[in-house]
């Protein structure tokens, strides 16, 4: 049957269909695991993965992303607000439909930091940023760990949240 399918279909039409299988069974939540291979001498498809809450191939775990985009740090009407010495500003919180608290979020600037007030290298210090996840929601705190205030340019952060 492998080689009948790979013979017919070619090596991308069995990756297509074993895609589509995986759709199929993913979507229909089914909880079983399922193994589709078909080989010849140009190629090999083959995959395992677990129909279940924590997704799996081949046994080992696989992330999935649950919600991403860019929250805007400091950037207000009437500009960027002074950070004091030992303080956060306030938290920026993005609405994130499916959020939980247990997942994870990792964040980059869309702009070199470097040139970003507040953000770039100094002997004297520089601001640093904590993300949280809650319920529906990332959030995004800036913080002062600096002897001084500052005064921070906007910054905005391109993110995503994964499970």
């Amino acid at each position: 049957m492998k080689k009948i399918l790979t013979r017919a279909l070619g090596c991308a039409g069995a990756a297509a269909l074993l895609f589509a299988l995986l759709s199929f069974h993913r979507a229909s939540n089914v909880s079983a695991q399922n193994t589709f291979c078909a080989s010849n001498l140009a190629c090999t498809v083959s995959a395992l993965w677990n129909f279940t809450t924590n997704p799996t191939i081949n046994g080992n775990s696989v992330t999935q992303t649950i919600a991403n985009g860019t929250a805007a740090l400091l950037n207000t009407p009437t500009g960027s607000t002074a950070i004091t010495s030992g303080a956060c500003a306030s938290t920026v919180t993005v609405s994130a439909s499916g959020v939980v608290t247990t997942d994870s979020i990792v964040y980059t600037p869309n702009v070199d930091p470097q040139g970003v007030t507040g953000y770039s290298a100094s002997a004297s210090g520089s601001l640093y940023i904590w993300a949280y996840p809650t319920s529906g929601n990332v959030n995004f705190e800036v913080c002062n760990n600096t002897g001084s205030s500052i005064t921070p340019s906007a910054l905005t952060l391109n993110w995503r949240v994964t499970r």
